[in-house]
Formats: C-alpha cells, structure tokens, sequence
C-alpha cells in the first residue's frame, strides 16, 4: 500500500492564521461600535432667550390676527408716531 504525502495546501479544513483570526474579531467589533452609535438617539436642544420668551404673546397675537383690526392699526401708529418723536397723534 503506498502512502500519499500530505499537501499543506490543499487542506480539506484550513487552519486560520491567528492574526486573521484577530483581524476579524476587531472588524466585527468595529462594526458593532457603528450599529450601536447608528441606534443612538440623538436630542436636539433649543434655548430660547429671556427676550424671546417676552416676545412670545406677541407672536402667539399676530398669529391669531390681533393687530389686523382697524383700531389696533390705528393705535400702534399712534404709539409709533409718539416714539419718533414727531408729537404728532394720528387720529
């Protein structure tokens, strides 16, 4: 009976090298640390400042449709007219 060398090569189950073996580990756990960062919720924030928030009637009135109306026309100009400093009244 004779008896066939072995050739490393052709290995019905090849051996890993270690340092492959290595290599994947690190790649799967990288690609792991990126799922994880993907599922991370991120929250925005939003600060508003003290003037804003004072502002913030005001905005909710031209919203609503306050200053349309005629008389509150007139008595902003009014109030305009006083602060330029014509002295003038729009009446």
């Amino acid at each position: 009976m004779a008896v066939d060398s072995l050739n490393n090569d052709n290995r019905i189950f090849p051996v890993n090298n270690p340092y492959e073996i290595q290599k994947k580990k690190y790649e799967d756990e990288i690609l792991q640390q990126n799922e994880e960062k993907v599922t991370q919720r991120r929250t925005d924030t939003l600060d508003i400042s003290n003037e804003a928030k004072r502002l913030s009637p005001i905005a909710t009135r031209l919203n609503e449709g306050f200053y349309d109306k005629p008389e509150i026309m007139r008595e902003i100009a009014k109030r305009i007219s006083y602060d330029i400093g014509t002295g003038e009244g729009v009446e």
